[in-house]
């Protein structure tokens, strides 16, 4: 009898460590009260909780702003990519069967783990080693490569490249030209920052989307390396027009907006595969800032001047906003189309902006008493 108890508490107690081990999601995605839908990485934070590769907390919490280990970053393209290799809870420590399985198809090799694995798994992951194990990935699941002159582009687009280390050199280029990983707001890559919890996601977002679409490198999600705009050498003198050669009013605007509803549908989509040089920003647009710029020019025209501020109770129909994570790297752009003011008195702003499938909304919003890191770039006369 007691060896029939003993036997039953034993399963019990390798059941819940199981549990424990394989990190069950806390919460449901989407719940996140931390990660509200307007933030920048809902989607991709939300993909990877619906498909196990990362959850939340006990207590509601995503914590995206929380950095990522080693370990957990390895768990988490384990999890996307080899999952049928592997049974959770089968190894100890609980990081070891997804490094093991990394390790044989050779994604650790040369990262800071191959050097001293034991002293780096449970440190913050940096964008060096982030990137050279996203270069492995995509070699190792025969995803269409960049072409020479794409590889070349990139690195003349990565403000630091020279001081990019000889091993991480591949895999930035790679990276970067596939538009996995992107550059800072500065131009630079900025290989020795770490990343967070809410970027991890984003970046194994982009990686699942690049091996299953098969399609060859898009460039960055935003502006290569993008330049300081180009500013009119005196103020201007008011005599911009609008693209239909009406005058620069937001009630001008605003009727362009509404006609530009049936060329960029709510809910439609637009092609991604495809980048757009914004001329007053002398820089090519991908995937959402591809429609920012597009729209820009449908409302002002192509020779229209900009300038950026962050007065958030200035901003104007028509202005694009240019939202940045807590590093400074731009992440999404938009066009406002609408305000708005809640019951509560809370004044908001609508736009239209796309997102990295392609997908239109004009309902993306914005609370500009919240905004604390956003560029609006505006193109009214000064």
């Amino acid at each position: 009898m007691l060896k029939k108890i003993s036997n039953k508490f034993s399963l019990i107690l390798a059941f819940m460590m199981i549990l424990s081990i394989c990190q069950i999601p806390a919460v449901a995605s989407g719940d996140f009260t931390d990660v509200p839908s307007t933030f920048w990485a809902y989607t991709e934070i939300t993909e990877a909780v619906n498909k196990g590769i990362t959850n939340g907390y006990a207590d509601g919490t995503f914590k995206p702003r929380n950095s990522v280990t080693n370990a957990h970053f390895c768990a988490f393209l384990a999890r996307a990519f080899y999952a049928d290799e592997y049974v959770d809870g089968t190894k100890s420590p609980w990081y070891k069967v997804y490094t093991d399985v990394l390790d044989e198809h050779g994604i650790l090799d040369e990262t800071t783990l191959s050097k001293d694995f034991n002293s780096n798994i449970n440190k913050p992951i940096n964008r060096y080693d982030m990137a050279q194990m996203m270069y492995h990935i995509l070699k190792d699941k025969n995803a269409k490569m960049p072409s020479n002159a794409e590889m070349a582009a990139a690195r003349n687009a990565i403000g630091d490249w020279d001081g990019v280390p000889a091993e991480y050199r591949g895999a930035v280029s790679l990276c970067y030209a596939m538009g996995v990983l992107n550059g800072q707001s500065d131009g630079n890559f900025g290989g020795n920052n770490l990343m967070n919890r809410g970027q991890g996601c984003v970046v194994v977002y982009r990686l699942t989307q690049k091996i299953e679409t098969g399609s060859t490198g898009i460039e960055p999600s935003v502006p290569e390396k993008p330049e300081e705009p180009k500013q009119p050498s005196k103020p201007s003198s008011g005599t911009q027009t609008l693209s239909n050669g009406k005058a620069v009013t937001e009630e001008n605007v605003a009727a362009l907006l509404e006609e530009l509803k049936d060329k960029y549908p709510h809910k439609g989509y637009y092609d991604v595969s495809k980048s757009y040089y914004f001329a007053a920003m002398n820089a090519n647009g991908h995937d959402c800032a591809a429609l920012a710029f597009m729209v820009s020019d449908d409302i002002f025209g192509t020779e229209a001047t900009l300038y950026s501020h962050q007065n958030y109770e200035s901003i104007k129909l028509g202005d694009i906003i240019e939202q940045k994570d807590e590093n400074g790297n731009s992440v999404h752009w938009a066009v406002v189309n609408e305000f708005g003011v809640e019951p509560s008195g809370k004044r908001y702003v609508t736009t239209v902006s796309g997102g990295p499938t392609g997908k239109i909304s004009w309902t993306y919003t914005y609370y500009p008493e919240n905004m604390d890191n956003e560029t609006i770039w505006s193109r009214y006369n000064k």
